[in-house]
């Protein structure tokens, strides 16, 4: 049994065959990221609430968070959350856009 301690954001690319289990965790957290909860039509509970980011900048962020850590732990079994950061590029500050960064802790059999 490994414990590590990772970092994932959107920006993961997807391998429909991943080498080991870390990267397998890695590319279903980055999967719960990108998607909208209620996007998935057999399962409406997969993925990242977003309604939260129309309400007030710092309720929003805040309950976006809240909403990230969520979908992960309920999603992804083999991890904890230990914090999530919100990423803005300054070429990204005009369209609003912002990269949401964990760090997790996962425990893996490799």
């Amino acid at each position: 049994m490994n414990v590590s301690i990772i970092t994932v954001s959107t920006n993961e690319l997807i391998s429909l065959a991943p080498p080991n289990e870390l990267l397998e965790i890695r590319q279903n957290v980055a999967t719960i990221l990108k998607t909208i909860k209620g996007s998935v039509p057999l399962d409406r509970d997969f993925g990242v609430d977003y309604s939260a980011l129309d309400s007030p900048t710092n309720q929003s962020l805040a309950l976006w968070k809240l909403n990230i850590i969520d979908a992960i732990e309920r999603d992804e079994p083999r991890v904890k959350v230990k914090s999530v950061t919100l990423d803005q590029e300054k070429s990204d500050v005009a369209e609003g856009k912002l990269t949401p960064i964990v760090t997790l802790e996962v425990v893996t059999n490799d």
